[in-house]
């Protein structure tokens, strides 16, 4: 429950080590070594479900599955097909640590329990059980800072009181936070109270004008308006809409392209007292027509160039800009300012201003319908913290129908700065946004980081301040942007008014860039599935409340309330909106947008952030820009494309070597399968990348491909193709970045089948690519089975064996002959009844040489990939073992005595085969009272410890006499879980 409210999920997974000797396999109970395992633990925490439910549920889970827990983790992931299930670790340290393993003649006891141990997982929780609940925790420091977790051991103990008192609670009523902690955040997420009291836009605008009437308010390639001729012509294009019917809750359609008279129609829309429609020329007929059709304006003022059949069937009312501006009748219409008498009612600030249509996710746009309330406290402290006056020069590059085009418009016209307008068209395309911010000496740009990655920054001096926003901004843009300017990042879907966040400057700003803080009269909320508040540092979806809140979606009632919901934390009733979106308060109290909350993009089951890929990618060496996508070109095939465009003047890219380094870098189901180089990345009149403007990848010819240098190669490449549904496979490609999963991966067995070639698909997982596969094929050898009777024999030095799971999960974090892991271990006090050194010894030896984990050596030259066993012959006991002479002090005792088992910690070895160690306390009349007994933690476990004592104590008692039970040998279990 701990990690559902820290990850905002009702659906968590950890890591808990267990023996690993479960199964049907006999005598492993008795065998040595180190054979714990770590499996999954899926918890589902559905909030109406009750706490006793989800433990009956989990109890019911584990005993399913406790014949299976010997089956290796790796092998586990390899079947799902996945890098890794889980990355926390819950340990309940309940082994059998007997107070008194045997009452034989060699009577003795347990002095003291010692473990070195050691994990990777970024979070690891240990409860030892007693009279008390012992728990520490442990983690990277690189992944939680210590308030974090400080507050997650704090969340924890307060769940554990909750549930105890009212085991039969549901989930979701469990609070996972303080109150004095829900306070603080809901404290973060309310934005300051505005100064600029709510009212109309125009409004506004009017003011500005009073303020300044000759200053200029818009420029554009042949001419200007001052802001008191503007002011007039919006006022007489205000009352000519009026004739033709609009009035308060209208609609006006603006199929308009840029330029000063789009300006004019937008103020005039609004001070007629209706909202304005904008509608991009460029989209298809069929869009324009659901959106006429869908929105009902009153009127359509339009292009000259839009063709007449468009909208056709609205019934709209449409009229041609430069016709009625044109119209000898137009220039006796009254520019006066415009009373509230003209109108049928007063205009309210929730009133509507403005309609901007967004896709939605079942194919049929949405119309958001946002008012005038939130515009007066955005772009008052947009104008005060930015410092956008009369001096300022703003360019308006959006087109009108994507919202950042209402923060150009208003930011400048509501600043009484001056609005640049370029010639109609896509930006970067039918004009050069670098050519036109130097010819203009723009000051102020408000665009997308896509765009702004692809600006030459040379070209940009006079621009001292950049809003980004529209999608996420890298580490890398703000690098390269923000020095010597205000660089600022903002956050806002259309269903608000334009943004709802906003950081500071970000100039010297390192790492993740965050999304800012609220802007005055906003809300903002992190919840978890249950609507509760998620504590700092924790992901959650991210809900806007507050004035810059859209109405809700035209027409469309049941939307509204499914994504516009009530506000829990709020008196008044109001509501607020359901992003989607996934993000975390940080420490700096600013928030962090941490993605989707759906799953758009997902190859392999895996949920991926393109982002990373595309910042990885622009690591590479030569590439200047980069995008990636999936792609579906074959039906139900979807694959990664990554698209890089080379660095200004730099010559062609190897693309081969770009994947090669993503390899490195990234795991194989986040590198594309492949990379394209490209000229420019495309882009929308939004300023965001345009996907379906990018070229296949099979249209591009291949410079990477690799062809088979055998039969058995071009076999399975020609399997990998048919079952993919692709043209060209390459002998290097993996089949899963080509597209394939673990579905199509049975497939590609039963079709190999059917051809002759027997192929597993562990196989396919382990050799996913054509050339490895084959080989795996022809190395392919199986292991003879020792039969039962082979057990306990004497054997010289064995052939290499397959590590056990617990070596090869350390090997993936380093060397076997590292620090680290010759230090790993476990280690028992024993006090025995008297007996010689010799005795001890020899009964050593025979515990050797009945189990053979005591004498496993493991190549760390090959990362742990083998393990050996040592014959009797080569084992030394003696080599093993050191005397020390009894120190009758008891605290010197204990010291001594530590100092002599750390020096034997030191020699541990694994690959080496240093891996037992005795110490033996020796007193006057050379009697052993004391062993400390130390095992590298490869060749013993929690479980192990009870049958080497037992085994040990026969044999002090009886150095000849041979247990009743025969163990099983390592051969026999690495073959178990082998081949099953």
């Amino acid at each position: 429950m701990v990690l559902g409210g820290l990850t905002a999920s009702d659906n968590v997974c950890f890591g808990e080590p267990v023996s690993g000797r479960g199964g049907s396999f006999d005598g492993v109970e008795d065998l040595l070594g180190m054979f714990i395992n770590t499996v999954p633990v899926r918890v589902g925490l559905a909030p109406d479900r009750s706490f006793a439910d989800v433990v009956k549920g989990v109890t019911r889970d584990r005993v399913a599955t406790l014949d299976d827990q010997h089956v290796p983790l790796h092998e586990l992931n390899h079947s799902l097909g996945v890098e890794t299930l889980f990355d926390s670790l819950f340990v309940f340290e309940n082994a059998p640590m007997m107070n008194v393993i045997s009452q034989g003649p060699s009577e003795f006891s347990i002095g003291r329990y010692e473990l070195r141990d050691f994990d990777s997982y970024p979070l690891s929780v240990k409860v030892v059980p007693g009279d008390s609940l012992n728990v520490s925790i442990d983690y990277r420091t690189d992944c939680f800072g210590d308030s974090y977790i400080r507050s997650a051991f704090r969340a924890w103990e307060s769940i554990l009181r909750q549930v105890v008192a009212d085991p039969d609670v549901a989930v979701g009523r469990v609070s996972v936070s303080s109150a004095e902690s829900v306070a603080s955040v809901l404290e973060l997420g309310a934005g300051e109270a505005p100064e600029e009291a709510p009212c109309l836009v125009h409004e506004l605008f009017e003011r500005a004008a009073r303020s300044g009437p000759e200053s200029p308010a818009v420029v554009w390639d042949s001419g200007s308006m001052s802001y008191e001729e503007l002011d007039r012509a919006s006022n007489r294009l205000a009352r000519r809409l009026m004739r033709a019917g609009v009035d308060v809750g209208s609609t006006v359609g603006l199929m308009l392209s840029r330029g000063p008279g789009m300006v004019v129609s937008v103020l005039a829309s609004l001070k007629a007292g209706a909202r304005y429609l904008p509608i991009d020329p460029e989209l298809p007929a069929e869009r324009i027509d659901f959106m006429l059709n869908d929105s009902t304006p009153g009127v359509l003022l339009t292009n000259p160039e839009c063709s007449a059949d468009v909208g056709a069937s609205s019934g709209t009312v449409r009229l041609v800009l430069d016709e009625v501006m044109s119209a000898e009748e137009y220039a006796g219409v009254d520019d006066s300012p415009i009373v509230s008498e003209e109108l049928s009612r007063a205009l309210e600030v929730e009133d509507a201003a403005y309609t901007i249509y967004t896709s939605g996710s079942t194919g049929r746009p949405k119309g958001v319908v946002v008012t005038h309330r939130g515009m007066a406290a955005l772009f008052s402290h947009e104008s005060a913290s930015l410092e956008i006056d009369q001096r300022s020069r703003v360019a308006q590059f959006a087109a009108l129908s994507f919202d950042i085009s209402v923060e150009e418009l208003f930011l400048a016209l509501l600043s009484g700065a001056t609005l640049l307008v370029p010639p109609p068209g896509k930006a970067g395309i039918d004009f050069v946004i670098d050519d036109f911010i130097v010819q203009h000496h723009i000051t102020a740009v408000s665009t997308t980081p896509g765009l702004l990655q692809s600006m030459r920054q040379e070209d940009w001096e006079s621009v001292d301040t950049i809003i980004v926003g529209g999608e996420a901004c890298s580490p890398e843009l703000v690098a390269k942007w923000a020095p010597g300017r205000q660089l600022v990042n903002t956050y806002g879907p259309t269903e608000a008014t334009v943004c709802v966040s906003m950081t500071g400057s970000l100039a010297g700003w390192e790492g993740v860039v965050p999304i800012g803080r609220p802007l005055p009269g906003s809300r903002l909320y992190v919840l978890d599935s249950a609507m509760r508040p998620c504590p700092l540092g924790t992901t959650g979806e991210l809900f806007i409340a507050g004035e810059g809140l859209a109405r809700g979606y035209l027409g469309r009632a049941d939307l509204t309330a499914q994504k516009f919901v009530a506000d829990p934390f709020a008196a008044d009733g109001s509501r607020m909106y359901r992003s989607g979106d996934l993000a975390h308060w940080g420490a700096d109290g600013q928030i962090y947008f941490d993605g989707r909350a759906d799953d758009q993009v997902k190859i392999r089951g895996y949920r991926i952030e393109i982002g990373e890929i595309e910042s990885t990618l622009r690591r590479c060496h030569g590439v200047g820009q980069a995008a990636v996508v999936v792609r579906e070109d074959q039906p139900a095939v979807r694959q990664l494309v990554g698209y890089v465009v080379p660095d200004t003047g730099g010559t062609s890219l190897d693309v081969s070597a770009i994947r090669d380094q993503l390899a490195g870098w990234l795991p194989d189901y986040m590198v594309p399968s492949v990379v394209m180089e490209v000229g420019v990345l495309p882009l929308t009149t939004n300023g965001k990348l345009d996907a379906e403007a990018l070229p296949k990848p099979g249209d591009v010819p291949r410079a990477d491909m690799v062809a088979a240098e055998n039969d058995a190669e071009q076999q399975i490449m020609d399997l990998f193709a048919e079952v993919l549904g692709i043209g060209e496979v390459s002998a290097t490609d993996s089949f899963f970045a080509l597209g394939g999963d673990s579905i199509t991966a049975i497939q590609l067995v039963n079709r190999a089948r059917s051809k002759g070639v027997a192929l597993k698909a562990n196989e396919v997982f382990a050799h996913p690519k054509p050339r490895d596969l084959a080989r795996s094929r022809r190395d392919t050898v199986e292991e003879a089975q020792y039969s039962q009777s082979q057990r306990g024999s004497t054997r010289p030095l064995l052939a290499h064996l397959d590590t056990l799971p617990s070596m090869r999960w350390a090997a993936k974090y380093g060397p076997l002959d590292s620090p680290t892991f010759n230090g790993f271990h476990q280690a028992l006090t024993l006090k025995i009844q008297k007996a010689s050194v010799d005795q001890v010894v020899r009964a050593i030896e025979r515990i050797a040489e009945r189990h053979e984990s005591l004498r496993i050596i493991a190549d760390g030259g090959r990362q742990g990939s083998v393990i050996r066993i040592r014959s009797m012959e080569e084992f030394s006991t003696k080599s093993y073992v050191s005397a020390v002479k009894k120190v009758h002090d008891p605290i010197e005792r204990d010291r001594y005595l530590q100092e002599r088992g750390n020096v034997a910690v030191e020699n541990l070895s694994a690959t080496n085969g240093d891996t037992v160690h005795a110490v033996l306390e020796v007193d006057v009349d050379e009697s052993v009272e004391r062993i400390i007994l130390i095992v590298h933690h490869f060749a013993t476990d929690a479980v192990s410890w009870s049958t080497l004592v037992q085994d040990l104590d026969i044999f002090l008692d009886q150095t000849d006499k041979v247990p009743d039970n025969v163990p099983v040998t390592i051969k026999q279990w690495v073959t178990h879980l082998t081949c099953g």
